[in-house]
């Protein structure tokens, strides 16, 4: 089965994947998926490097580039300190950048059947 998601507005999209890189986090610290994984979902270096200037923000730049250093950091005693790094940069970017209330809105097109 395959599904699309359409973000209604596109500026929404570095606060979507803000918010899903923390759940991946969260998962990577309960030890539910591997860091492999969570680069297959996002946190891949050819797209943390491939972000285009104009459209993202550098603080959210930096924390997928950041993040797309998971797996190396994988095996280090860090990696727990890493990861937390790597969320609060992402708490950050979304703290920061998206404090308007879109009350009764709904931003993902295609999640209805």
């Amino acid at each position: 089965m395959k599904k699309e998601i359409t973000l209604s507005d596109e500026s929404l999209t570095e606060e979507f994947m803000s918010l899903l890189s923390v759940g991946l986090i969260e998962a990577l610290k309960r030890k539910i998926i591997t860091s492999q994984r969570a680069e297959q979902w996002l946190f891949s270096p050819v797209l943390a490097y491939s972000l285009s200037s104009e459209k993202f923000g550098k603080d959210f730049k930096y924390a997928m580039e950041y993040a797309s250093e998971t797996e190396a950091a994988a095996h280090c005693n860090c990696f727990e300190e890493s990861l937390d790094f790597n969320e609060n940069l992402f708490f950050q970017v979304i703290q920061n950048g998206f404090k308007d209330s879109f009350e009764g809105e709904q931003f993902i097109d295609g999640l209805a059947d």
